[in-house]
């Protein structure tokens, strides 16, 4: 059988929303979860998506799921059908020593580490992202008198604060993902690097 992360690492959230017939020529679009017309609530990167608007949020699981209807299970069947590889189970014997020798031996770039570091960095960045947007909001809504002047403040500094801690994260998960990507291990350089 083909490692899901093998699959998820072939596949992207363009690739699910195309093939469910929605284009996106933007990294934000409206969202074709709860059928939103706000053109800019529905935001993705490569691996993980966030709605604005009703909240929904994953990776390229929960989107299949939410957008063919179907529970986890079933959206992973459909993203192996996607990827070009017969879903779990439904596979022979010389199917998967075939497919063991594509995905075998798997480079570092592959390691179950490398996705999960590389998943960790694109939630920061979106968080990111979604916090540089509200502080953006508040800016804007302070400057047409909508919102008071404390209130602004508040949001303001705990934005910023919160914005500066992100910056640091994913400074030090490029880092992580980077070292991962060359096949070095991170915590084994900075144990070797304190010696």
């Amino acid at each position: 059988m083909v490692p899901l992360e093998y699959i998820i690492a072939r596949l992207d959230i363009r690739d699910i929303l195309k093939d469910a017939g929605i284009a996106a020529s933007g990294n934000r679009i409206a969202c074709p979860i709860h059928g939103g017309d706000n053109p800019t609530s529905f935001s993705f990167t490569d691996k993980v998506f966030c709605c604005h608007c009703c909240g929904a949020k994953g990776g390229l699981v929960a989107l299949t799921a939410y957008l063919y209807e179907c529970s986890e299970r079933e959206a992973v069947d459909k993203l192996y059908e996607l990827a070009g590889f017969p879903p779990p189970g439904d596979e022979s014997h010389q199917d998967r020593v075939r497919h063991r020798a594509i995905v075998f031996p798997q480079s570092p770039k592959y390691s179950p580490e490398y996705y999960e570091e590389e998943n960790k960095l694109a939630w920061y960045e979106l968080l990111d992202e979604a916090l540089s947007c509200r502080l953006r909001m508040a800016r804007r809504a302070i400057s047409n008198g909508v919102m008071p002047l404390e209130a602004f403040y508040l949001t303001e500094q705990i934005c910023l604060y919160e914005l500066e801690e992100i910056d640091k994260v994913i400074i030090e998960k490029k880092y992580i993902v980077n070292q991962l990507k060359k096949g070095r291990f991170p915590n084994d350089q900075h144990t070797a690097s304190s010696n």
